[in-house]
């Protein structure tokens, strides 16, 4: 008799087909993955890839060293240290003038930008400022009032006991 292979997770491939391929099959049994998890696998992948990068890296490094090596044959005090990486030489471009021009106009532009946006922030945070220590006066003297209020509202509940002063029977 022909049985089917296991699968492990049949339900999501039974979705949207006729009720004859649900996952009721008795022949079917659900158990988990025999072999190694994917995060053994995925260590796996990276070690080799690791390993594979690291011999590129030697490969190529074998071929500079092979490149810039001293010839094998000659006079030895002929020979110069060639295993040195030769030095390109950096050629400077002289700016022409126009471009020195144009340059120093956006200088120009850039600063005076610079200034004003300064002297715009500096009367904004004396603004800030000012209103800061407005605001701060307005409240000390409502402080102050309320202040006054509650020591005049003791004064007269002192004098309201020394008046009628509490029975206790």
């Amino acid at each position: 008799m022909f049985r089917r292979p296991v699968t492990v997770f049949r339900s999501f491939r039974s979705w949207g087909l006729p009720p004859s391929y649900s996952n009721s099959d008795p022949h079917i049994i659900a158990r988990p993955r025999m072999g190694p998890s994917r995060l053994l696998w995925f260590v796996f992948g990276a070690g080799v890839g690791a390993w594979v990068a690291s011999r590129a890296r030697v490969k190529v490094d074998w071929r500079v060293e092979r490149t810039f090596a001293p010839p094998v044959s000659g006079d030895p005090s002929m020979q110069t240290n060639t295993t040195e990486l030769p030095m390109r030489e950096t050629r400077m471009w002289q700016a022409t003038s126009r471009y020195t021009s144009d340059f120093e106009q956006e200088r120009e532009r850039v600063k005076q930008s610079a200034e004003s946006t300064g002297d715009a922030i500096a009367e904004l945070s004396e603004a800030t400022l000012s209103t800061i220590i407005q605001a701060t006066e307005a409240l000390k003297a409502k402080m102050a009032e309320h202040r006054a209020l509650r020591e005049e509202e003791r004064r007269i509940q002192e004098e309201e006991r020394r008046r009628n002063p509490p029975h206790l029977v």
